[in-house]
């Protein structure tokens, strides 16, 4: 798979007709049929964050701490994802932050998020 195929981008649904972005549990009633994927920009603010100080299985704690955001997108739509580069005790909520991937094998990147460099 080419990097494009591998690094499609937090994607996000939006209704075509009142052009507006939707989460990807949320269901648009009034245009269910004209709902499309679009790419998402990548950048967004941290809505809410715990940190992980206590691995959940022994796979994980070479990585602890680490931070589970809740990203709102500029889109609108928010996700759940992992705050990276960031230090752990000065985290700010509403603090700009955009995508970094995670290359987990060949065939697959994961979207994390960092604070933004600019």
């Amino acid at each position: 798979m080419d990097e494009a195929g591998r690094r499609i981008g937090p994607l996000g649904s939006t209704c075509r007709d009142a052009s507006r972005a939707l989460s990807g549990i949320e269901t648009w009633p009034y245009c269910r049929r004209r709902v499309g994927w679009v790419q998402a920009s990548g950048r967004g603010k941290l809505y809410t964050y715990t940190v992980a100080r206590r691995e959940q299985s022994p796979e994980f704690a070479n990585d602890l701490p680490y931070i589970i955001a809740a990203i709102t997108l500029e889109e609108g739509p928010r996700m759940t994802s992992l705050l990276v580069e960031a230090d752990p005790d000065n985290v700010q909520i509403d603090g700009l932050v955009e995508v970094v991937w995670d290359d987990v094998s060949a065939e697959l990147s994961l979207p994390f998020f960092r604070p933004a460099q600019s």
